[in-house]
Parts: C-alpha cells; sequence; structure tokens
C-alpha cells in the first residue's frame, strides 16, 4: 500500500469566513470554493471545508505544518493582529515553531527545522 497525499476535512460555521482566513491571512490559495464546501492550499498540504452552522468545532486538537519561512509567517500573521498561541521559539527538538487558532478555534502549529 502507498499513501499519496492527504486532505484534511475540517467542518466550519462559517465557510466564507474561513476561507477568508486560511487565503488572506496565511497565504493558502482557494482550489474551489461551492456553497458548502472549499478547498484550500499551499505546496503540498490541502484542506478541505465543509459549512456546519451544528458542527463540534475545533473538530481537531491541532494541526502541524511543516514548512520554511516561520519567522516570516508569524510576521505575517503579527501584522493582520492575530492573536499568537504560543512561540515563536526554538524547542529542544529542533524545531522553531508558533501556533494560531483558525476563526474555528483549530489550533495551527507552524513548525521548521531550526538552523
Amino acid at each position: 500500500m502507498r499513501m499519496r497525499s492527504l486532505t484534511v476535512r475540517l467542518a466550519t460555521r462559517d465557510l466564507a469566513r474561513a476561507i477568508a482566513f486560511y487565503r488572506d491571512v496565511l497565504g493558502f490559495g482557494v482550489a474551489r470554493a461551492e456553497e458548502s464546501f472549499a478547498f484550500v492550499g499551499a505546496g503540498d498540504v490541502e484542506l478541505m471545508f465543509v459549512h456546519d452552522p451544528d458542527a463540534n468545532i475545533p473538530a481537531v486538537r491541532g494541526l502541524v505544518f511543516v514548512m520554511q519561512g516561520v519567522n516570516e509567517l508569524h510576521a505575517r500573521v503579527a501584522a493582520e493582529k492575530i492573536p499568537v498561541l504560543w512561540g515563536p521559539e526554538v524547542y529542544d527538538y529542533g524545531f522553531r515553531e508558533f501556533s494560531v487558532a483558525d476563526p474555528d478555534g483549530n489550533e495551527l502549529i507552524f513548525s521548521e527545522p531550526a538552523e
């Protein structure tokens, strides 16, 4: 068996708000947006949002995005006045990380190997 990709499916109470956050704040591209769902992506990462006004949100404890440019993304998030939950900091396991919550309360962790 060989897995080829992973798309994380998240519920959102406000689809337009979720799209705007991931596109405008985090720099994701919008691959497809319909009335009840949307796909956004950056690099090899793809997320699917499904509109569900009654969803139990947040649905996940956290998503970890391994990337390059953590400090640059942190600066972009700070410029948008998005509250940072923790970081950026280099942790004892050798990664620079910071965390924010998306509009539905899902914790997003941005991580890169420290130099």
